[in-house]
């Protein structure tokens, strides 16, 4: 489906395949090159595997799906940047697919910043562990890193812009393992500005 998706829109397609204790990884890269004569690139991420005791609908066919939205929508447009829109594959595993991906990066590629949808599907509002939570019915939680704020400051500007009844809540890595939980932890590991996108998830 993610294959196709991206083929409907004329998105070249490379399939990055890895070995993972026996089994093969797929990591599915769409790339929307730029205008401008520079390796700058950004990436819209959502990984498409689950555990194999749930339907996977939130975590994370929510993000896949927003990752192919944007997809579908930003290559309508001759954009200045190339931007990569990657399926990631074993994120349940240990973020693997990410990290190999990371760790075989083209080198030539400069990445200015990447987005990660993470569960982004689900609210709640009564349930006992969203009672303290704040927004939890309404808002979608960019997380960015400690290092920098600039796409983070462009999320909830554009945010306010376009989507004002949309409550976007920003929030600082403080070093706490659960905001390392998705694929943009290896990006964040090699200095790239991510921003970790999710509806909560866990932390209610």
């Amino acid at each position: 489906h993610i294959t196709a998706q991206m083929e409907m829109q004329n998105i070249p397609i490379t399939n990055q395949s890895f070995n993972h204790l026996g089994s093969v990884g797929i990591n599915i890269i769409g790339t929307l090159q730029g205008q401008d004569s520079t390796d700058e690139v950004y990436i819209i991420d959502g990984h498409y595997d689950s555990v194999t005791t749930t339907p996977g609908a939130d975590d994370n066919a929510s993000g896949t799906a927003g990752m192919l939205e944007a997809m579908r929508i930003l290559s309508q447009y001759n954009v200045g940047k190339t931007i990569k829109f990657i399926a990631f594959d074993k994120e349940e595993l240990g973020l693997i697919g990410s990290r190999y991906y990371v760790n075989n990066r083209n080198h030539n590629d400069i990445i200015k910043g990447l987005i990660n949808f993470e569960m982004i599907g689900y609210t709640c509002t009564t349930q006992v562990e969203c009672i303290n939570f704040p927004n939890a019915d309404t808002s979608i939680y960019n997380i960015r890193s400690s290092f920098s704020d600039s796409l983070s400051d462009t999320f909830l500007n554009i945010g306010a812009t376009h989507v004002p009844e949309l409550k976007i809540t920003a929030v600082l890595d403080d070093g706490d393992s659960n905001f390392r939980r998705s694929d943009h932890a290896p990006f964040w590991d090699i200095g790239v500005d991510a921003l970790f996108l999710t509806d909560g998830a866990n932390f209610r």
